[in-house]
């Protein structure tokens, strides 16, 4: 099973600035509580640890795309599978942000969408309220 969460915010910043904050994989865990960690895996890939209604899930994911200031995107390789990615656009007030994530399943945890799906919104919602709340109010999310 796979469902999609969109979500979106103008942030008073520059793209570029947005794009510094949002391309720091490392520093996810401290966007949302579901994070619990990301670090550096010796592969170039990064080593996720999350919660999601108490079950403790891992998956290892990679840079799928970093278009500097415009478009950041990732996906899982191992795992639980997802991935996203983050559009970037100018505006007269700072940057229009569009986070796009994807999660898939496996087939005998479909059934868990009704508690997994509000989950994943949070963490979309969280990240985003984190990056503009860093940017606007010139602080770094925590551990940051």
């Amino acid at each position: 099973m796979q469902w999609t969460v969109s979500k979106s915010v103008e942030i008073k910043a520059l793209p570029a600035e947005v794009f510094d904050v949002i391309s720091d994989v490392e520093h996810y865990s401290s966007y949302s509580s579901v994070i619990r960690e990301v670090r550096k895996a010796g592969d170039g890939s990064y080593r996720w640890v999350g919660s999601l209604a108490g079950i403790r899930v891992t998956w290892d994911g990679i840079v799928a795309r970093s278009d500097n200031p415009r478009y950041f995107a990732w996906r899982a390789i191992r795992g639980l599978q997802n991935s996203g990615s983050f559009s970037l656009a100018a505006t007269n007030r700072g940057t229009m942000v569009k986070l796009n994530m994807c999660f898939r399943l496996p087939v005998g945890l479909g059934l868990l969408k009704p508690i997994m799906f509000p989950i994943i919104e949070k963490v979309g919602d969280d990240i985003l309220r984190s990056v503009k709340n860093a940017l606007e109010n010139s602080e770094r999310p925590r551990g940051a």
